[in-house]
């Protein structure tokens, strides 16, 4: 599933979507608009994505391979700390 990245990503219906997504193992990919050089992943993307590239990049994303984190000017995102689950 590919979601463009916009104000309405954040908005509930989107966010529920991308959940089912995520929990029903569809490969969820957002998308920067062409043209964007800033901004933040949105929540929701960033908890059930599998990756986020510019548009040049779309056709390059390997499905069920390593995640693609990129930001909007094509840089890779740092890698984000993962919580350490105590059991």
């Amino acid at each position: 599933m590919v979601i463009l990245i916009c104000p309405e990503t954040e908005a509930k219906a989107y966010i529920d979507v991308i959940a089912y997504a995520g929990k029903t193992g569809k490969e969820v990919i957002g998308v920067w608009p062409e043209g964007q050089t800033a901004g933040k992943i949105p929540a929701a993307l960033d908890r059930e994505g599998d990756g986020v590239v510019t548009p040049n990049d779309l056709t390059k994303v390997p499905p069920d391979k390593e995640s693609t984190w990129q930001l909007p000017d094509g840089r890779k995102r740092a890698k984000q700390k993962t919580p350490r689950h105590m059991g």
